[in-house]
């Protein structure tokens, strides 16, 4: 057979080297071809992985500054109030350390200090930490606090160790003259700076593997980065990164750091606290420069593949097979920014220029109770999740967009969500792919909103405490005149009419007398019994109590139970509170109408929920019907809700209300679960 080939088609040296002299070109532009596209590729994923990483990273950064500035500024209100409370003391009567030691403890001071109209401290109790000193104020706001220039100022007193942290200090005109000055450390504010800080976060991501360096640098130097990294290039010096700073848009390139070679990624980046910034992501490049050695390798075996057989089809089929290895080599090496997009807290997704989604994290299956494994790769337009549509939009339009808070209900609950979404264009300025970072702001909401209300009550409560002591000792003095004057006084004409007058008085008097009696239980609302409460038993007796009222308006009254829990509570207080709230609903709900009362387990917490058909409330006032004196009654007193709301509070729960105009409201009481039975 061999012999007969060679009779057919004789192998001539010249032949064979022409051949050879042929293919041989070929071949190695193929090789070259075949070379670059694998390297361009890689870095084309690498750049879209890492693209997706800064763009997650900055918006969990912007999103961490905001909420602690929110915070602090929320902990300097209520520092401010403090002091506005010692100074109602203060215009009544003289202070003493008893009469401002309750200020310190309750709202955990770190000192009080009283300055007389001279700036000289009359009086100063705690400050065991750093005792206070005229010389912690800035002359100009000390002299216009005392001239009254100034009602308060708000400020900090550094320590001279470093290490320690520094001194809120508020301080505010008394009305006798003289200045109220009120402290407190900020340990809690700065352990919140490490926990929710972009420094935390920016830490957190240099930590990982895959990442060489994160850093946040302006102008004048590194403002944050991770850890070890203590010299990076300047923006000044730097044409590549004047030029993203100047047009405000992202890029990538290669550069040495630490004598090693990174893909750097560098996007512009502004927010409330910080100027025009730049936001820097070093990735290594192990795993591509694996893929090159890997191809130059497989390249070497296709030449030496042709030169010993001389066939160009066993060398198209290794380069095929190289780019088929090169691409599996590749997922199989895939950069680590694909475990750290799994591991953010924020929910991310993404899409491909196609509309296909092609990232969802662990958050977004938490925070949307979607499996990634049903939801990769479906068009975006069919997913069902409530921030698709922030997607579709930008894939519609090309342009980015940003929702700073927006409601929504995500399997059943209500949530609060910051949306934003950035487009990814390719070289030819088609999209390649769409980001979506949703944050979750539910609970900070909701801590800002209890911080707020707690404050509110409290300072009311005290002031009501206030008031009613003023008010007792005149209002008893004019009932004891009235009731002399019944016992031991008679007219000499009219007499009938006098009696009925100082009766009146006496009948008011009491009236008053009551009102202050409640002002006083609210100042001084006991502290709950706790003990073992069966929570199926509880929603039974209050049934019992409050069905034949409903049955009497008109009002169909319906129990709905879950499993049996036990509660550690009061049993009393929370009877108090749901009693208040049924109430309410039945003077809201219109005969025909139906109220509902149920209990739910949930892992953890055991929920009360009171609804009801009746006329609902607008958003105003579901706002402010926690607001000690506030009420739509004409007869109400206004405190119902808010001794409500402080029981709560103390058995360690919340409170949530939703209401719609004309549809009805729902209350939904969560309390702690002590066990389950």
């Amino acid at each position: 057979m061999i012999q007969r080939l060679k009779s057919l088609f004789p192998l001539r040296p010249a032949a064979v080297l022409g051949v050879t002299a042929f293919l041989t070109p070929i071949f190695l532009g193929f090789a070259f071809f075949e070379y670059s596209q694998a390297r361009k590729d890689a870095l084309s994923i690498m750049e879209e992985e890492g693209a997706v990483l800064l763009d997650a990273l900055m918006t969990s950064g912007e999103r961490a500054i905001l909420a602690y500035d929110r915070l602090e500024e929320a902990y300097g209100a209520g520092l401010l109030q403090a002091a506005f409370s010692i100074r109602l003391l203060d215009d009544d009567r003289i202070l003493t350390p008893r009469i401002l030691q309750p200020y310190l403890d309750d709202r955990r001071l770190d000192g009080i200090s009283i300055l007389n109209r001279k700036g000289s401290v009359q009086l100063r109790i705690g400050g065991e930490k750093r005792p206070f000193t005229p010389e912690d104020l800035d002359p100009d706001s000390l002299h216009d606090l005392l001239s009254g220039r100034k009602e308060s100022i708000l400020c900090k007193a550094q320590p001279s160790d470093s290490e320690t942290a520094s001194i809120l200090t508020a301080a505010v005109r008394r009305i006798r003259g003289g200045v109220i000055v009120v402290q407190a450390g900020e340990e809690g504010l700065l352990a919140l700076r490490r926990e929710v800080g972009p420094g935390r976060l920016m830490q957190e991501i240099g930590d990982r593997r895959g990442v060489a360096y994160a850093v946040l640098q302006d102008t004048l130097g590194i403002r944050m980065a991770s850890r070890r990294i203590t010299e990076m290039s300047s923006i000044r010096s730097d044409p590549f990164l004047r030029r993203i700073l100047r047009r405000k848009t992202r890029d990538s390139r290669i550069l040495f750091h630490a004598d090693r070679e990174v893909l750097e990624i560098a996007g512009a980046f502004s927010a409330e606290t910080f100027g025009p910034s730049l936001f820097r992501v070093g990735l290594e490049l192990d795993a591509y420069r694996r893929v090159l050695r890997n191809t130059r390798w497989r390249i070497f075996l296709s030449s030496l593949a042709l030169v010993l057989v001389g066939m160009a089809g066993i060398s198209l089929t290794l380069a095929h097979q190289d780019i088929r290895m090169i691409s599996d080599s590749f997922r199989r090496e895939k950069t680590h920014t694909g475990t750290i997009l799994q591991n953010l807290k924020d929910a991310v997704a993404a899409t491909d220029g196609g509309g296909r989604l092609t990232v969802f994290n662990r958050a977004a299956e938490s925070l949307f109770g979607i499996r990634q494994e049903t939801i990769i790769g479906t068009p975006v337009d069919r997913a069902d999740f409530p921030c698709a549509g922030a997607l579709v939009e930008s894939l519609r339009t090309g342009k980015p967009s940003a929702r700073g808070r927006e409601e929504c209900t995500v399997r059943g609950e209500r949530k609060v969500l910051s949306i934003r979404t950035s487009v990814v264009n390719g070289a030819s300025g088609s999209i390649d792919a769409v980001i979506l970072v949703a944050t979750d702001l539910t609970q900070e909401t909701r801590l800002a909103d209890q911080l707020r209300r707690q404050e509110k009550i409290k300072a009311m409560g005290e002031m009501a405490s206030g008031v009613a002591h003023e008010i007792r000792n005149p209002i008893n003095a004019v009932g004891m005149i009235a009731q002399r004057f019944l016992k031991e006084f008679r007219p000499e004409r009219d007499e009938a009419e006098y009696r009925a007058l100082a009766e009146s008085v006496v009948r008011e008097v009491r009236r008053v007398e009551d009102i202050v009696q409640r002002f006083l239980q609210f100042a001084r609302s006991s502290p709950p019994a706790f003990g073992p409460l069966d929570a199926d038993r509880f929603i039974g007796e209050t049934e019992t109590l409050f069905k034949s009222g409903a049955s009497a308006r008109g009002v169909a009254f319906r129990v709905e139970r879950a499993d049996r829990a036990i509660l550690r509570a009061d049993g009393d207080q929370l009877k108090q509170v749901l009693l208040n709230i049924l109430n309410n609903a039945l003077d809201a709900t219109a005969s025909g109408g139906s109220i509902t009362l149920s209990g739910i387990s949930r892992p953890g917490e055991y929920r009360i929920e009171v609804s009801d058909t009746g006329s609902g409330m607008s958003e105003e006032i579901r706002n402010r019907i926690f607001d000690l004196y506030f009420t739509t009654k004409p007869n109400g007193m206004g405190m119902g809700l808010s001794i409500a709301y402080r029981i709560v509070q103390a058995h360690g729960g919340e409170i949530e209300v939703e209401s719609e105009m004309g549809k009805g409201t729902r209350f939904c009481i969560r309390l702690p679960m002590e066990e389950s039975a």
